[in-house]
């Protein structure tokens, strides 16, 4: 029965019994004397719809009834209503069914009772239709019980899994809360994925790897590629509950799985207590460590972090690692190297590849606490392991104070080094930051390399060698293979700081090392104005330079940017080589020939093997700016030297337009030449490229050599023999070793170009010369 319906009749019958009210046949009713008889006739009053009209018929027949019939009756029903929820049970007396809690609910309700009309005309069975409609479809987000994994008390199994494992075998579960891996997490994702029970076992591995499986593996892939190991190889701590296993590096924990319905009682993130470190006060022991020690006799620990390397870093990591206690000691060398060990090296590997030195030799600072050893380029620090349920008190990145160099105000001295210093008596530092070397770069290493104290210079050669000293060279080296020199033979300006020297190209440069707490204005980076060169308007002079000039009477600036050579690239070097100022003129010879000087050749070498020629015969254009001279074949271009501090509008490959030659619809002219033509008369172009040989390859080579415009015409014998000229023949040598032919004659086709013509075989044909932008 519904409650509407059930509710109203039991509200009439209440009323009838407690105002001792009569009801017709009709459904009229009428006030009852305390002696029986009516005491005044109502009005009927008329039904509102089919509802009441049950109503009227079911109270007319209750009326008939003795009035303690009705109120056992009505207990009756009203009891049975209560056990479906209808209703609360009145109790049997008369005074507790007037006073009915239920009827006084709401203030219209209990004024309704009064009025039989109005509670016949109770919108009660109305309710909203979507009030109703929820009563039959519950909220669909809360439909069911939720099912939770129990978390298992013991390790089932450990295997250890080869590298092919995690990618082919088993499919692992991409889980982003993995990076708080622990065994709720896992095996809620497992009992997720699981509706119907196949799944026996999660397993996780390396800390972050989830899986789910039926069986154990060698029960699913026997003989595949897992081992069953100890359980304690599985001893990587889970990142979500540092007291629960997932795994090892390359090992899997396999745990049962099973559910239930009460959910767990912590949340999945915070489920048990952290482990921490406990920072050593000291180191235990130095070890140094052979070529092959990293690779190979311990495994090292690859940890993203200790780029910002500190004993916090390392011990948790190591921390990490040891679910069961078995490891006493972190170790770090190189400043980023973390490694875990049982044992110290002599007892774990006697006579091993570590030797024993004294603790001084670790010296090198962490890169996150500079106040802490992080071992040396090839020694390991070793450091007792123990562990805590406090957390440390400062963050791992942020532990100690820097400690940075005092920049020097002045060089120490210059000491010129022989060819063979640089590999054998002094240890280069090899710092990737170099190619933007400067005194704070370099310093900066020194002080990370010194922990106590001992070093107390650094020095630079070359521009990019860097060099930590605990003495100068006389002192610790008495008559080596170092030589004093004036400070301005140290005058190679640092690629990151043009104010500052680097040495020179054979000199050393030392600077006194001290530290501080306090960090240097600029970064190390920008420290000081580049100083650029002023490109000259004109040429100063050229000279003929013979064969032996480049090798012997100059230094020739091997400079790799010159096969892009102009007049930037080489004054650009020969600024760098100049931080006091003493070179006043850069050259350029053959294109590619780079040189710096004080004075002019005649000034500096009366009489030597430099002639003086006109400016146009250094007429060699220049690879990077084709409107530039650079020299000639053995001529030397020379240009006035000076610095500014402003940039140059253009970049050094991009200073000019290119200039290319205008290939010829037709031939000039065929000449025959006789055998000592080639190598007397004209001089012939070495041209690589002439083993591909065409039109193109000679007129671009004369055009890189005509940088005034004297050339009209190029000429080609023989297929690869390319040759320039101001004149044809007839007219530049009457009566000389060559003869005109018909052009046929010259028909050896070119090796780069079968259409084009190279002359013949003793023949050669001339082609006339124009170029274009």
């Amino acid at each position: 029965m519904a409650k509407a319906p059930l509710t109203g009749i039991v509200q009439l019958l209440l009323w009838r019994l407690s105002q001792n009210v009569y009801f017709s046949p009709h459904c009229t009713f009428h006030e009852v004397s305390p002696d029986g008889t009516r005491k005044n006739k109502k009005k009927p009053k008329p039904v509102l719809n089919k509802f009441n009209k049950r109503l009227c018929g079911s109270v007319h027949l209750i009326t008939r009834l003795d009035s303690n019939m009705i109120r056992t009756v009505l207990l009756l029903f009203c009891m049975s209503a209560a056990i479906y929820g209808s209703l609360s049970c009145p109790s049997s007396k008369k005074s507790k069914l007037v006073a009915l809690p239920e009827t006084q609910k709401d203030p219209k309700e209990h004024n309704a009772l009064r009025n039989p009309a109005r509670l016949v005309a109770l919108p009660e069975t109305q309710k909203d239709p979507k009030e109703h409609n929820a009563l039959r479809n519950p909220d669909k987000f809360k439909q069911g019980a939720k099912v939770y994994p129990v978390l298992p008390s013991s390790m089932e199994a450990c295997y250890m899994a080869y590298s092919d494992f995690y990618e082919a075998e088993y499919e692992s579960i991409a889980i982003k809360e993995m990076s708080h891996g622990s065994h709720l997490i896992c095996a809620t994702e497992c009992i997720r994925r699981d509706l119907y029970s196949k799944l026996k076992y999660f397993a996780i591995g390396n800390g972050n790897k989830c899986m789910c499986a039926e069986d154990l593996p060698e029960k699913r892939v026997p003989g595949g590629s897992l081992k069953l190991v100890a359980n304690t190889s599985c001893s990587l701590r889970c990142p979500g509950n540092h007291r629960e296993s997932c795994g090892g590096l390359y090992n899997l924990a396999y745990f049962r799985l099973s559910s239930t319905l009460t959910p767990p009682k912590t949340d999945k993130f915070k489920q048990g207590a952290k482990v921490y470190p406990v920072l050593p006060s000291s180191m235990k022991a130095c070890y140094m460590a052979y070529s092959d020690f990293y690779e190979a006799e311990y495994e090292s620990i690859a940890i993203k972090e200790m780029s910002h390397g500190s004993h916090l870093i390392c011990a948790t990591e190591c921390i990490r690692r040891d679910l069961y206690s078995k490891l006493k000691y972190f170790a770090i060398g190189n400043g980023n190297k973390c490694m875990c060990a049982e044992d110290l090296p002599e007892k774990r590997v006697p006579g091993g590849s570590l030797k024993l030195v004294a603790n001084t030799s670790c010296s090198l600072r962490c890169p996150g606490n500079h106040r802490e050893s992080c071992g040396g380029l090839y020694n390991l620090a070793y450091f007792r392991l123990s562990s805590t349920l406090t957390p440390p008190k400062t963050d791992k990145f942020k532990q100690g104070a820097k400690v940075y160099p005092v920049l020097p105000s002045s060089m120490e001295a210059c000491y010129m080094a022989y060819s063979d210093f640089y590999e054998a008596e002094y240890e280069s530092i090899a710092i990737k930051e170099m190619s933007h070397g400067s005194h704070l770069i370099c310093a900066t290493e020194c002080i990370r390399r010194d922990l106590y104290s001992k070093l107390k210079y650094f020095a630079i050669g070359n521009g990019n060698k860097c060099m930590c000293a605990e003495d100068l060279p006389e002192k610790r080296v008495p008559g080596g293979s170092l030589k004093l020199v004036a400070n301005t033979s140290c005058s190679l300006r640092c690629p990151g700081n043009h104010r500052e020297s680097c040495g020179g190209l054979y000199n050393l440069a030392y600077f006194r090392l001290s530290s501080t707490l306090t960090p240097p204005k600029t970064d190390k980076f920008k420290q000081g104005a580049k100083v650029y060169p002023v490109l000259p308007s004109s040429m100063e002079a050229c000279y003929m330079a013979y064969s032996d000039f480049y090798e012997a009477e100059y230094e020739s600036i091997a400079i790799k940017e010159m096969s892009h050579g102009s007049h930037l690239i080489c004054a650009t070097e020969c600024i760098r080589r100049d931080l006091y100022s003493k070179l006043k003129y850069f050259a350029i010879g053959n294109g590619n020939k780079c040189m710096c000087a004080e004075d002019l050749p005649e000034k500096r070498v009366p009489g030597g093997s430099l002639k003086l020629v006109a400016n146009t015969s250094c007429s060699l254009r220049c690879p990077g700016n084709h409107r530039e001279s650079c020299g000639g074949l053995y001529n030397l271009a020379y240009f006035r030297l000076s610095s500014t501090l402003t940039p140059p509008k253009t970049d050094k490959f991009k200073q000019g337009a290119k200039v290319y030659p205008v290939l010829p619809s037709s031939m000039e002219a065929c000449y025959m030449a006789y055998s000592d033509f080639y190598e007397a008369e004209y001089e012939s172009i070495a041209i690589k490229e002439m083993s591909h040989g065409s039109h193109l390859i000679c007129a671009t080579e004369c055009i890189r050599r005509d940088l005034y415009s004297k050339l009209k015409y190029f000429a080609i014998g023989n297929g690869n023999k390319c040759m320039c000229a101001e004149d044809l023949p007839e007219k530049r040598v009457p009566g000389g070793s060559l003869k005109l032919v018909a052009n046929t004659s010259c028909s050896l086709r070119c090796p780069g170009n079968h259409i084009e013509f190279c002359g013949g075989a003793s023949e050669i044909a001339y082609f006339r010369l124009r170029s274009t932008a």
